[in-house]
């Protein structure tokens, strides 16, 4: 289940030397609902492709609301996340969800239960979440989730851009209720973004193995 891991790509962070006239919205968004294409090149044979969608709500209260859908080269949505910006730069999850195949390959939506979430400011120097999916076409299995984000503001030379780095280490717990395993995984990865830019790059994977994907150059 590497798509698991995934899913925290969409849990936006702060910053742990956060300059007090920052705004960390400027880091997470891109042109409003503009496609993203990010290449992964395992061999030079190969490639593999994932988009990224993101759209921009203003609300009433001045806070952004930035909802993400990440899907694969067919068009199937993977992942699904809404991330909550306020003025005085505290930031909220609001919702993530992964999708299953039915039958029919039919992507089915898994909403999470949010355990541990809630407002963070960009003052912390790590936020931890906690969530839980209960799926739906594989009903005895659950996903339980924990995630400790870290992160560091700092300008990268070769870019010539303010840049936000994340570094996110996972704990997946799979369980089930029929005759398999239960499973424990452990994920380790980070991202880049930039100021006026969003998202340069992600990873997925584990402490052992993972994917680099990077956005592409138009």
């Amino acid at each position: 289940m590497k798509y698991a891991v995934m899913i925290t790509l969409l849990i936006c962070t702060c910053c742990s030397n956060p300059k007090s006239n920052e705004n960390i919205l400027e880091y997470f968004k891109w042109d409003e609902n503009k496609l993203r294409e990010y290449i992964c090149r395992p061999t030079d044979s190969t490639m593999k492709r994932i988009f990224v969608s993101q759209n921009i709500k203003h609300l009433a209260n001045e806070a952004t609301d930035l909802e993400y859908v990440m899907k694969t080269v067919d068009a199937v949505p993977m992942n699904k996340g809404i991330e909550r910006y306020y003025p005085d730069n505290q930031i909220e999850l609001i919702s993530q969800s992964l999708f299953e195949l039915d039958s029919q390959d039919k992507p089915v939506e898994i909403k999470a239960q949010i355990i541990k979430g809630g407002r963070k400011s960009i003052a912390d120097t790590s936020i931890d979440y906690e969530l839980l999916y209960k799926f739906k076409v594989d009903s005895a299995c659950t996903l339980h989730l924990n995630v400790r984000l870290t992160f560091n503001l700092q300008f990268i030379d070769s870019l010539k851009l303010e840049c936000l780095f994340v570094t996110s280490r996972e704990k997946l717990f799979l369980n089930f209720n029929d005759s398999r395993h239960d499973t424990t995984l452990l994920g380790e990865s980070s991202r880049l973004y930039a100021k006026g830019k969003g998202l340069l790059y992600f990873e997925i994977g584990n402490t052992r193995e993972k994917e680099i994907y990077r956005l592409k150059q138009e």
